[in-house]
């Protein structure tokens, strides 16, 4: 199988992170770092899951602690106008 190169002529914005474009779709579109990438990959070996599987549960893990933040600040803050 022949990779295709796909030019980009994109300007990345600040706060954006560098993707490799030669890693694999899924892990591009996540945006983490290799060395992520590769404790995500032991953990999938270990617990013979999938890479996404695990992703997906970090992500609604952080996805819940970041609700539950912005619900504790809402809290502060009404307690703050009584």
């Amino acid at each position: 199988m022949i990779k295709k190169k796909i030019k980009r002529n994109e300007v990345r914005r600040a706060g954006q992170p560098r993707i490799d474009p030669d890693a694999p779709l899924e892990r591009r579109s996540v945006g983490l770092p290799e060395f992520w990438w590769k404790e995500i990959d032991h953990l999938a070996n270990e617990y013979e899951i999938k890479a996404s599987a695990i992703v997906r549960l970090a992500v609604g893990l952080h996805l819940r602690r970041l609700g539950k933040i912005k619900t504790k600040i809402g809290l502060q803050k009404t307690r703050k106008t009584d």
